[in-house]
C-alpha cells in the first residue's frame, strides 16, 4: 500500500464545498464525545479562516482509495517564531497503524531545524514523544499540554483572531457536518 501525503496552501477564499471538506475532515478523526465541544469548533473556525488567509497548510495522508490522516500547521509569526500543529488527527478505523506519526514525520522533515510546537490533552502526550516532542508547559486550560520541538527558546505562530460572529458560522457548518456523519 503506497501513502501519500499532500499539502494544500491556499490564501483565498475556499467555496462552501472546500470548507464543508474540511468539516468532514475535522468531524470525521475526532472521537464522537469531542465533536460538540466549543474548543474543537473554535479549532475549526481557526483552521479555516488561517487557510484563507495563506498562515496556514493543510496536510492530508491517504492511499488511493481513502484518506487516513490529517494535520494543519500554522506559520510561523517571524523568522524568530514557530511552526504550531493546530490539528492532527487521523481516522478512527486508521488508528494505531503509524498513520499519524508517518504524517508526523513528513512534516518535521520538511521543516527541518524549525521550531514546532502543539497542544495536546494527556492521553496524547506519549505519541508526541514517540516523535520526538518535549513537554514544554503542563496544565493549560481544559488540561492542555503544550509540547516542542526545536523550539525551546522560540515563540510566536500566526492565528488569525476571529469575531463571534465568524465563529458561530463555522460552528453551524461543523454541527451540521457532525450530524451528518451521524454523531
Amino acid at each position: 500500500m503506497s501513502l501519500i501525503v499532500k499539502s494544500y496552501r491556499i490564501g483565498s477564499a475556499l467555496s462552501q464545498s472546500e470548507v464543508e471538506c474540511m468539516a468532514f475532515y475535522a468531524v470525521a478523526a475526532m472521537s464522537p464525545h469531542d465533536v460538540y465541544g466549543p474548543m474543537q469548533q473554535n479549532f475549526f473556525a481557526e483552521m479555516i479562516e488561517s487557510y484563507k488567509v495563506g498562515k496556514g497548510e493543510l496536510y492530508i495522508l491517504s492511499t488511493a482509495e481513502k484518506h487516513l490522516s490529517f494535520a494543519f500547521l500554522l506559520d510561523k509569526y517571524d523568522e524568530s517564531g514557530v511552526y504550531h500543529i493546530h490539528l492532527l488527527s487521523t481516522f478512527r478505523a486508521c488508528r494505531k497503524k503509524g498513520y499519524g506519526s508517518f504524517l508526523l514525520d513528513h512534516i518535521i522533515k520538511k521543516y527541518p531545524q524549525q521550531g514546532i510546537t502543539l497542544e495536546t490533552l494527556p492521553e496524547s502526550i506519549d505519541f508526541f514523544k514517540r516523535n520526538s516532542f518535549k513537554i514544554k508547559t503542563e496544565n493549560l486550560p481544559h488540561s492542555f499540554v503544550e509540547m516542542e520541538l526545536n523550539a525551546s527558546k522560540k515563540e510566536g505562530f500566526s492565528i488569525v483572531r476571529l469575531s463571534p460572529t465568524v465563529y458561530d458560522k463555522y460552528r453551524g457548518i461543523f454541527n451540521d457536518t457532525a450530524k451528518r456523519l451521524g454523531y
